[in-house]
């Protein structure tokens, strides 16, 4: 196509609604070429080849199919304000509830982000409670427990350590005490006393009241040797708080203790007053004892033979209930250039393990990630030396759920939050070396879902918990706020009570779900500061 140099004159149009000519004197008989930005010269159809693009009969076809489209465009634009939505559809809950009505079959893909949307929106604040009279902090809570209708309690409890955040002169440097907190009453352990509670579920604790005051919250004090305690949970089966911590150069082991039943094995909780504090020591699986444990996952009912999994940074390992220490993975030496077989083995077996959970129909089938940016599947049946198989994270793995049988939710630094299928998690090929130069490059599986409104720069150390029930995640931000994700779309949920409380500076560190004895729905609690704050759903006014 023959090409003219730009229009010297500045003010020429560009349209091609209009002749060039009339525009422009110097580009008499050209015409406009859109996409190279130049003028070029038309042609007779006579003397120009049929298919040419310049020449006079095609340059007058452009225009007329392009006057048609700017008519069709005008008209489109003058009508967009004859098509008005109502504003019921801006409203989540109630246009999804609309949809649901008016659909004739039975199944409706909406249900459960309508459910998960639904329960955020009626989110409100329930009270709250604190962990100790100090006025001093330093951080939030720095792991948390709630013990409630999942663990058949007559009554909540909250655990957690005050480690982190105080040094007590009259408490040696090797106890570290771990406040109980009772959240509803009606139980014999604590004299008879009732713990107020509202009808709609809020807790009503004042600090100001008399020491015998039933408004005032009861504390008991657990007294153990586990210092930077890193991990909370409760093994139902067996009946023991198991506790991790991250101090090297203590003895290396899993702190555990039984709190004491009023009635035998069924009956309510004798708090503060555990006597069989022990250590499952760990030092005859490492030759050094500068293994931090980041937290543990107790096994389900249906492993009968075993207490817990934990992630250390060396790996994972298992805690039978005779009290025996077995590997999972094999232990991961230190790198080392002369040894390429050592050297290899970083990429085989997950180290610096961050967070785990068991498979939720098979739990032989162990998920785990740290801060290589992998998610490894491990089958605690194979030897540890057996490789594992993994799929490549963006980041660092902070936290991890198994959120169905066959969906994984993970996230990390760098903003990182999404749902995988471990379905299909590549299968190591050649006896595990997944990672030969000389193979052919295998596709890797993406997410299924991905969280673009999550927001975490550079934290490990953030709160998340997830309920399927609900199917709502609740994640930790960067800024200090909370915020609430729906699982079937990876959207961020409104949730009035969580926006409400604000930038808090510090990233919050504990979360959970829980359902609070004598209620029907989960409940979610957040540790912020010294203090435990309960989000439940309800209303405030109801309407006549």
């Amino acid at each position: 196509m023959p090409l003219l140099s730009n229009c010297p004159t500045s003010t020429c149009c560009k349209s091609q609604a209009i002749t060039t000519a009339s525009i422009c004197p110097t580009a008499h008989a050209n015409s406009w070429n859109e996409e190279k930005k130049k003028y070029f010269k038309v042609e007779k159809s006579s003397t120009a080849p049929s298919a040419s693009t310049w020449s006079s009969d095609a340059v007058k076809r452009r225009k007329v199919e392009h006057q048609a489209s700017e008519v069709v465009r005008k008209r489109d634009w003058e009508l967009r304000s004859h098509i008005k939505r109502h504003r019921l559809w801006e409203h989540t809950v109630a246009s999804g509830t609309l949809k649901r009505e008016i659909r004739d079959d039975l199944s409706w893909e909406g249900g459960d982000s309508l459910k998960a949307a639904a329960w955020a929106g009626g989110l409100e604040a329930k009270g709250e409670v604190r962990f100790g009279s100090h006025h001093r902090r330093s951080g939030h809570l720095p792991c948390l427990w709630i013990g409630g209708q999942e663990q058949g309690l007559e009554t909540a409890v909250a655990y957690t350590s005050r480690s982190s955040l105080f040094q007590y002169w009259d408490v040696p440097r090797s106890y570290i005490k771990i406040v109980e907190v009772v959240l509803t009453g009606g139980s014999a352990y604590s004299g008879g006393r009732r713990n107020p509670v509202d009808d709609d579920g809020k807790l009503s604790f004042r600090e100001d009241v008399p020491l015998d005051s039933p408004r005032r919250p009861v504390r008991y004090i657990e007294s153990t040797r586990c210092s930077q305690m890193s991990s909370i949970s409760y093994h139902q089966a067996s009946h023991r708080i198991l506790l991790t911590s991250r101090e090297p150069g203590n003895p290396l082991g899993l702190n555990i203790f039984s709190p004491p039943r009023c009635r035998g094995t069924e009956g309510p909780w004798i708090l503060g007053e555990a006597a069989n504090h022990q250590r499952i020591s760990f030092s005859r699986l490492w030759r050094h004892d500068h293994v931090a444990l980041n937290t543990c996952k107790p096994a389900p009912p249906s492993l009968p033979h075993l207490i817990c999994a934990i992630a250390t940074d060396s790996g994972l390992v298992s805690v039978a209930t005779d009290e025996s220490v077995s590997l999972i993975t094999s232990h991961n030496p230190f790198r080392s250039d002369r040894n390429r077989n050592r050297t290899h083995q970083h990429t085989r077996t997950p180290r610096d393990v961050f967070d785990l959970d068991f498979h939720p129909t098979n739990p032989n089938i162990i998920f785990s990630g740290g801060r290589q940016p992998r998610v490894w599947i491990k089958d605690t049946r194979t030897p540890p030396s057996e490789p594992c198989r993994h799929i490549t994270h963006p980041s660092s793995v902070a936290r991890l759920r198994a959120i169905s049988e066959n969906q994984l939710l993970v996230c990390g630094p760098q903003s990182a939050m999404a749902v995988y299928d471990v379905r299909f998690f590549p299968t190591p090929q050649g006896g595990g070396r997944n990672d030969d130069d000389n193979a052919p490059p295998r596709p890797r599986p993406g997410p299924l879902l991905a969280f673009p409104e999550y927001v975490n720069g550079a934290h490990l150390a953030v709160g998340f918990d997830v309920s399927p029930e609900l199917g709502i995640a609740a994640a930790a931000q960067d800024d200090g706020t909370v915020r609430l994700f729906s699982l079937a779309t990876g959207r961020r949920l409104a949730c009035p009570a969580m926006e409400a409380r604000g930038k808090m500076g510090m990233p919050i560190k504990s979360l959970m779900f829980q359902t609070v004895p004598g209620e029907n729905s989960q409940s979610l609690f957040v540790g912020e500061g010294l203090w435990l704050r309960k989000y439940s759903f309800g209303t405030r006014e109801l309407d006549a």
